[in-house]
C-alpha cells in the first residue's frame, strides 16, 4: 500500500493568504503597542531661553499674527481670531522668566508667533519667539529638577534637555494674574 496525497492548489491558497494575514495582523499590534510608548511634543523658545516645550495633542494651530492688531482688555492681550476675541499669554511673565515687558516685544516685533491651545472651553493663544520643532519620544519625564508648578518635568532629546510647560496651571495661573492686575489701585488687597 501506497499512500497518496491530493493537495488542492485553491486550497494551499487560502491556507498561505490566512497565515499571512495573522502575521499581519501580529505585527500591525506590535506596531501600536510601540506607538503608544512615544510621546509627542511641539518644540518651542521663550523670549527668555531655549528649550521649551508643550504637549502636541494640546497644540490646535500654529499662528504668525501682526502685533499691530493685537488690542487690550483691561490688561490682557487679545487678537481677533477668526471672529472671536483670543487671549494672548505671555508664557515668559507667568513662568516669572521675563526679560523684558510683553508692550516692549509688541512694540520691537512686527509679527509674534502663537500656539493657539484648544482646551475644552478655552481657547488662548500662547506667544513664543520661536515653534521650533515636534519631537516624538519615549525619553522619560524627570520632575526633581522643577522649580516651579508651572512646569511638569525635563527630559532629553538630541542630547538636550527640554522643559515641559503645564499649560493648563499656566492659563490657571495667568488668569489670577490679569484678575489682579484689573484690580483698581485703591481697593483692599488680600492678605497673603
Amino acid at each position: 500500500g501506497h499512500v497518496a496525497l491530493i493537495l488542492s492548489g485553491k486550497g494551499l491558497y487560502e491556507a498561505a493568504l490566512n497565515a499571512q494575514i495573522v502575521k499581519n495582523e501580529q505585527e500591525q499590534e506590535e506596531v501600536v503597542e510601540q506607538q503608544e510608548l512615544f510621546t509627542e511634543y511641539l518644540m518651542l523658545s521663550l523670549f527668555s531661553g531655549e528649550n521649551f516645550c508643550v504637549f502636541l495633542e494640546q497644540v490646535n494651530r500654529l499662528e504668525t499674527i501682526k502685533c499691530s492688531k493685537i488690542e487690550f482688555t483691561g490688561a490682557m492681550p487679545i487678537y481677533n481670531y477668526r471672529g472671536k476675541a483670543l487671549p494672548l499669554i505671555y508664557p515668559d511673565a507667568v513662568l516669572d522668566l521675563a526679560q523684558m515687558e510683553f508692550s516692549k516685544i509688541i512694540r520691537d516685533n512686527e509679527y509674534l508667533n502663537v500656539i493657539i491651545l484648544n482646551l475644552g472651553t478655552k481657547i488662548v493663544g500662547l506667544v513664543v519667539k520661536e515653534i521650533e520643532d515636534i519631537c516624538s519620544t519615549t525619553a522619560t519625564l524627570h520632575t526633581n529638577a522643577i522649580d516651579r508648578e508651572t512646569l511638569m518635568g525635563t527630559f532629553v532629546h538630541n542630547k538636550v534637555t527640554k522643559t515641559l510647560i503645564d499649560i493648563e496651571k499656566i492659563i490657571e495661573k495667568y488668569f489670577s494674574i490679569e484678575k489682579q492686575a484689573e484690580k483698581p489701585l485703591d481697593a483692599p488687597q488680600e492678605a497673603a
